[in-house]
């Protein structure tokens, strides 16, 4: 939960930007729409599918905590629309985030501020959870192993002095990518990627038959710990992708956003997670922030607990971890 109070502020600062990145009642609401879909889906799931479209209209939370935020969202939506009708090209200090990204492309179809606000609140679903659980796990390896701790900050420290918190630097910094994607290779979200539904019947290339409906995913655990495309795939290697970016043409291959057969915490293919590019600066803005500023440590010294998992999702340990300021000596 803590892990989504820093995700949910980071996030909406890029999402509506100041001042509303920094209202705890905001924040709680858009926190809380993301239990409010999994408990009506979970609610729903229990209804046969004749049923599902008599239910789904009369599950009230999700709907609630929309209409909540739109207290706060609403005004700033129709305020920045009159201020692009009078103004147009001419507003020299049109605010650069996403919502108004989704005011432009929404007035460009002609839609109205409710899809504005769905989206809003859409965005915030994909992005706390997910990330959440990501920098969490991140931070359980660096509390677990501290030796890694000191070679992310030298590299951390050495790129932002030459290039500042840029894109430019998160690009050049490859042990850190390296660190996240394999935490993501180990950890992940879920124990199943690259859902599909298929559109007609459907004979594969081993023969088997999969009729015109059929939900299919890929086992994304299992494909992770395979030992054909991962040597000791049950060991965490925080610098194993940034070696193998060394080799000849693997530069961009074995980035943290890139997707292969072989890696899928962002799916893979032409509906691969579009989001991913936002979510792996996000993670690596914080956790190299964290590194310069911060000593971690799990409270007990003892090593991190395994996983759980919840049907096919994965579930991080509860532990402690504490913070410490970092005393830096002046040269």
């Amino acid at each position: 939960m803590t892990m989504a109070v820093v995700i949910s502020r980071a996030s909406n600062r890029v999402f509506v930007g100041l001042p509303l990145c920094r209202n705890e009642v905001y924040l709680q609401i858009v926190r809380q729409f993301t239990f409010d879909v999994a408990k009506g889906r979970f609610l729903l799931s229990l209804f046969p599918k004749f049923l599902k479209a008599v239910v789904g209209p009369l599950i009230p939370w999700a709907r609630r905590a929309t209409r909540d935020a739109s207290v706060y969202l609403t005004p700033i939506i129709e305020e920045r629309q009159k201020k692009l009708k009078a103004m147009g090209d001419d507003w020299t200090d049109k605010p650069n985030d996403y919502m108004t990204w989704m005011i432009d492309e929404a007035n460009r179809e002609g839609q109205p501020t409710q899809v504005i606000l769905e989206g809003l609140m859409v965005s915030n679903f994909t992005a706390i959870h997910t990330s959440s659980n990501s920098m969490t796990q991140a931070v359980y390896h660096i509390a677990d192993s501290p030796e890694y701790a000191a070679i992310l900050r030298e590299e951390v420290e050495s790129v932002v002095k030459e290039h500042g918190w840029t894109k430019v630097a998160f690009g050049k910094m490859w042990k850190l990518d390296s660190f996240m994607r394999e935490s993501q290779r180990m950890n992940g979200i879920t124990h199943i990627s690259v859902m599909r539904k298929t559109l007609q019947d459907t004979t594969l290339s081993d023969g088997t038959f999969l009729p015109a409906g059929t939900i299919v995913a890929g086992a994304s655990s299992a494909t992770h710990r395979d030992a054909r495309s991962y040597h000791n795939p049950d060991i965490f290697n925080p610098f194993r992708f940034a070696d193998m970016r060394t080799e000849d043409g693997a530069s961009i291959k074995h980035q943290f956003v890139s997707t292969s057969p072989e890696y899928v915490p962002f799916g893979h293919g032409k509906h691969a997670c579009p989001g991913r590019f936002f979510a792996v600066n996000e993670l690596k803005v914080m956790i190299g922030y964290t590194l310069l500023h911060y000593d971690l440590k799990f409270e007990s010294g003892q090593p991190r607990p395994d996983n759980s998992s919840r049907w096919h999702s994965v579930v991080p340990p509860r532990k402690d971890v504490l913070f410490r300021k970092r005393q830096v000596v002046a040269a």
